[in-house]
């Protein structure tokens, strides 16, 4: 037995050394070390020449030697601002239908110079998914760094067999001048990993090590848990470029569903969603502390790039040969060159983007924040209280929600697949309401035959809905909620396929809006990473945002059924949706019965 127990120690320290760092000489302080705080070297990380020669590990240990600045450091998750953000005057363009999201994604890759931020949560393997690889290894071969971070939820398969994340580490660009250093490179990270055995035995040693060290002088571990998961959807292009610098936030992820082209239309599902076009309009070559949007964007990612718990793609179980990068590499081109040509008019459209005016002209200025859901990352499991968010980030999604309905005086419009307000948030509304008879609040959900997950319909059916609408005092006309699809749709037997509704934004008195990759719902308040751009045009008399975003709203509405109507009644007793009712009511009783509600 003990010779058992001395193997396995020498196995373990073997397999970790190289990963752990050495505390031996306490004397060193950080300005010996890089004379920068985290951020500053996340920064340094992604300019400097000789950053894509490192490994991932050694990068994470580097940060974990700054250790001395940061007393209470847990990961980079932990380094968002205490304070609220100040609006900056920015230029935005919404994207409103997949076909051009796309083609502005596509865009964004090809025009980028220097970096590319890639992050989302899901990344599928069809034709849009290897276009953007595609894209992506043409950027690298240009000599642009590329970032991709995808959620370990999406990611996980490729951990084991799938080579298409792993064929992005063989990328690279041109050679320097001096013909040794390559100039470009793609990394890839899967974010708080799920299934990862070395991490896991790492960080027990870890924790076993802090044990015989003291407070100020522990090894960083990663307290996330497994239901914390990524659902940024980000591409930032050349983030500290002062002329160059764009960046696209949004529902979308990256797949056929969310960017239906004419050569694979109907084939599934669609979903109804918005993304946002940011241009910086500020000067980066003469900021101060990152005061720049893209910088924040670029802050914000940095944070959930460098989390403790991630783990890089190269250390992937099962590595890639390099038969699989060939055939990997020929999949890619192959599909991507076959989309383009079964749909000339996106090729054409696409073309007209990049040569024409489109990232010029057609914005609309505003006070622009970045606003997120970052504090979600280290919360105890489902347990942070709402109401205790604004003090933790003050950044917050929830908290900019709050804010602007507290402001609002005619109309407030949320859109998103799986509403949830809390007590506080619905009384609120029901007493904004009865305060003026001219007020509005209008609500687009899913419906029990358009949602993809029954667990969230059952808090919109039997928690929110019986709570809003309760009060007699509140007329129909000031309170509409509405269910996206209608009674003809082929889900109930009808010829109309509605899809999915996916957009996640709000617009009150239409003059500030928000749009957001956050359902709103308990997981995206209290589990998952969350961002979204808040805009203030309440100084303009134009508008054009949040007139946009009401005109998709009324729109979504011709396309939806309303709360309480006869069409909503007979949706309702259809036998179609006859084991998905009986699904949600179940879930309602064991949600309510084990208070689960926030784990939805």
């Amino acid at each position: 037995m003990r010779s058992i127990s001395i193997s396995f120690y020498i196995l373990v320290s073997i397999l970790f050394y190289r990963m752990t760092p050495s505390y031996e000489n306490n004397s060193r302080t950080v300005s010996s070390i890089f004379g920068m705080s985290c951020l500053d070297h996340a920064n340094a990380i992604i300019l400097n020449k000789s950053w894509y020669n490192k490994s991932f590990n050694t990068l994470m240990r580097e940060r974990i030697d700054l250790q001395d600045y940061y007393k209470n450091f847990k990961s980079s998750i932990d380094d968002f601002e205490k304070v609220k953000t100040q609006a900056l005057r920015s230029k935005v363009k919404l994207l409103k239908d997949g076909e051009t999201s796309l083609a502005a994604k596509i865009a964004l890759i090809r025009k980028a110079k220097s970096t590319l931020d890639i992050s989302y949560y899901i990344f599928s393997d069809d034709e849009v998914g290897n276009i953007i690889l595609n894209e992506i290894r043409k950027a690298v071969a240009r000599g642009v760094h590329v970032r991709v971070l995808i959620d370990s939820t999406s990611i996980l398969n490729a951990s084991l067999f799938s080579n298409q994340f792993k064929s992005l580490l063989k990328f690279r660009g041109p050679r320097g001048i001096d013909g040794t250093k390559r100039m470009g490179k793609a990394e890839v990270v899967a974010f708080n990993e799920l299934f990862s055995p070395r991490k896991t035995v790492r960080k027990y040693v870890d924790m076993a090590k802090n044990l015989f060290r003291d407070a100020d002088n522990q090894i960083p571990v990663n307290d996330s848990t497994v239901n914390r998961r990524l659902h940024d959807k980000i591409i930032l292009m050349d983030a500290e470029d002062p002329n160059n610098s764009l960046a696209i936030i949004g529902g979308r992820n990256i797949a056929n569903e969310y960017h239906t082209l004419d050569s694979f239309r109907g084939e599934s599902f669609e979903f109804e969603d918005m993304d946002v076009l940011i241009k910086d309009t500020k000067d980066i070559s003469i900021r101060t502390e990152r005061s720049s949007l893209t910088g924040r964007i670029q802050d914000y990612y940095d944070k959930l790039f460098y989390h403790i718990g991630n783990s890089h793609m190269a250390n992937a179980i099962v590595r890639l040969t390099r038969s699989a990068y060939r055939k990997e590499i020929g999949k890619m081109s192959r599909i991507s060159r076959k989309t383009f040509k079964r749909n000339p008019q996106f090729n054409a459209k696409l073309n007209n983007m990049i040569e024409g005016d489109f990232f010029e002209e057609g914005f609309d200025s505003g006070l622009v924040r970045i606003v997120n859901e970052l504090q979600n990352i280290h919360s105890p499991w489902g347990r942070i209280k709402y109401e205790k968010i604004a003090d933790l980030n003050p950044n917050s999604i929830t908290n900019e929600i709050w804010s602007n309905m507290q402001k609002s005086q005619h109309t407030i419009d949320i859109v998103t697949p799986y509403a949830h307000f809390t007590d506080k948030e619905v009384n609120f509304i029901k007493l904004w309401l009865k305060e003026n008879p001219n007020r509005r609040f209008r609500l687009v959900t899913s419906s029990l035959a358009t949602n993809d997950t029954i667990a969230s319909q059952s808090l919109i059916d039997y928690n929110l809905i019986p709570k809003l609408t309760d009060d007699p005092n509140i007329s129909k006309a000031q309170l509409e909620i509405h269910y996206y699809g209608k009674e003809n749709d082929t889900t109930l037997g009808g010829d109309i396929n509605y899809g999915k509704l996916h957009a996640k934004y709000a617009v009150f008195d239409n003059e500030r809006s928000i749009v957001m990759t956050s359902n709103l719902d308990p997981r995206s308040r209290s589990l998952n990473s969350e961002i979204g751009v808040s805009i203030d045009q309440s100084a303009k008399s134009s508008n054009i945002i949040s007139k946009e975003l009401t005109e998709k709203t009324e729109d979504l509405i011709g396309r939806s059924h309303q709360h309480n109507s006869r069409e909503w009644q007979r949706i309702n007793n259809s036998d179609a949706l006859k084991w998905k009712r009986l699904a949600s009511r179940l879930i309602h009783i064991i949600v309510n019965l084990f208070n689960l509600e926030r784990n939805i």
